[in-house]
């Protein structure tokens, strides 16, 4: 009897998590689609973005890479929690999205439009350009989430963690 009501006191604070991140991924949508109806620029609709998932979050840092069709690139277009140093590295990083051999992290969920999420990075076994920015960056573990406009995707929104925190068991953040 007394291990039922353990378990049934696990299962209902799972519950009560999960209803949370919904409730907070129901707010960041709506707060993000207020922003997309209400901007008349592009720059401006990211600049207010980044600035709702940096309160909102519980993640260290995070990036809005657009794909630049003429350069068939990822460009960083907003970024927060990231040093001056690291998001000059991060610019100076190619994100080729026109390179079928790529495996690069963001270039697979961008491609596949698909969230690809990382617990630990020390896991990550893809072209041996992307471990060494990992380990510049100092990145623990990632989520990197297409977005999608059409059914075409035209970015990704990453977002990460330099300290060790519980592991994610699912992507945490809708779009």
């Amino acid at each position: 009897m007394e291990n039922t009501v353990d378990q049934l006191r696990d299962s209902t604070e799972q519950l009560t998590e999960q209803i949370n991140v919904n409730y907070r991924n129901a707010q960041l949508t709506r707060q993000v689609g207020e922003v997309i109806t209400s901007r008349n620029s592009i720059d401006d609709v990211i600049a207010t973005v980044v600035n709702i998932l940096e309160s909102t979050l519980d993640y260290d840092r995070g990036l809005i890479l657009l794909a630049n069709i003429t350069t068939q690139r990822l460009e960083i277009r907003g970024a927060f929690g990231y040093s001056d140093e690291h998001l000059d590295l991060l610019e100076n990083t190619s994100f080729r999205i026109d390179n079928p051999n790529s495996q690069g992290p963001f270039v697979v969920s961008f491609r596949e439009k698909k969230p690809l999420l990382v617990n630990d990075t020390s896991d990550i076994h893809v072209t041996s350009k992307i471990p060494p920015i990992i380990e510049a960056l100092g990145t623990k573990s990632f989520l990197a989430v297409p977005i999608i406009l059409e059914n075409e995707s035209i970015g990704i929104l990453a977002v990460d963690n330099q300290h060790v925190k519980s592991p994610w068991s699912t992507p945490t953040l809708t779009c």
